[in-house]
């Protein structure tokens, strides 16, 4: 059976109202506890202290991101504003 026009539309519309729920109900179950799985929930001052890091290192996660620019203001706020020392570069392998 070929499929196509209206039986296409048909068909599809069909699948997908039965598979959105399912869907919805599974990322709703992985991320209940306010996380992706297989991560682990950093407290504020160890998201703070890494998004310090990165944004020292000049990580284009944390200096292009606005959401992270954003929480990194918020927690400076909380926490304190960050030192403004450099980064070393790192240490050749074999030294």
């Amino acid at each position: 059976m070929i499929l196509s026009g209206d039986d296409f539309v048909e068909v599809m519309t069909s699948l997908v109202s039965r598979v959105t729920p399912d869907l919805e109900y599974l990322i709703g179950g992985m991320l209940r506890d306010g996380h992706p799985p297989g991560t682990i929930k950093l407290s504020e001052r160890e998201m703070y202290d890494r998004l310090q890091r990165l944004s020292m290192e000049r990580h284009p996660g944390v200096v292009e991101n606005p959401d992270a620019i954003a929480e990194m203001q918020r927690l400076s706020e909380k926490f304190g504003a960050p030192p403004q020392t450099p980064v070393l570069p790192p240490r050749p392998r074999g030294m």
